[in-house]
């Protein structure tokens, strides 16, 4: 948890790049 709230952008990057990629192959 202590890395999500001292990174939270590069976090959200992560999660949104593995989305779109999930999305994508759809």
């Amino acid at each position: 948890m202590t890395y999500i709230f001292a990174h939270p952008f590069i976090f959200d990057i992560q999660i949104a790049l593995t989305l779109y990629d999930n999305w994508k192959q759809t």
